[in-house]
């Protein structure tokens, strides 16, 4: 994982070469401050290195993990949020999963007292659905 601190550092030290862009992984950035060296005479990205370092040092630690370590986290498996469970993607060659039908499959019927119940809910008949939902109970 990559750490806030020694990036900032980079950026603050080695910022004029573009360390910094390569150890965040964003090798464009740092090839273009490289190349900004020659073009400029170093002063440009001297600033941005400084400016970059002091944005990377004073950034709260779970901003940069989210910009910058999200990829290691989500592979690590500690992003819960981005997980599928219960669901396998594909391998190469194969067909995608079937959908599910929505049929019952040797399930009893629905009590029809539950569904009339629910839908005298939905329209707002409070009365009608209270005894529909009593006689279905019955």
């Amino acid at each position: 994982m990559k750490n806030k601190t020694t990036a900032g550092l980079f950026a603050l030290f080695l910022g004029w070469a573009g360390i910094h862009r390569f150890y965040l992984g964003q090798t464009g950035l740092g090839i273009l401050y490289f190349c900004l060296i020659f073009l400029s005479f170093g002063m440009i990205p001297f600033i941005l290195g400084l400016i970059d370092g002091i944005v990377l040092l004073n950034m709260d630690e779970n901003e940069f993990n989210r910009k910058y370590n999200s990829k290691m986290i989500r592979d690590q498996g500690y992003d819960r949020g981005a997980q599928n469970f219960g669901r396998t993607m594909p391998q190469r060659g194969q067909a995608p999963p079937l959908p599910r039908s929505n049929q019952n499959t040797g399930r009893e019927l629905p009590n029809p007292y539950k569904v009339n119940g629910i839908k005298k809910y939905k329209e707002f008949d409070l009365d009608g659905a209270i005894d529909d939902f009593k006689r279905g109970l019955k």
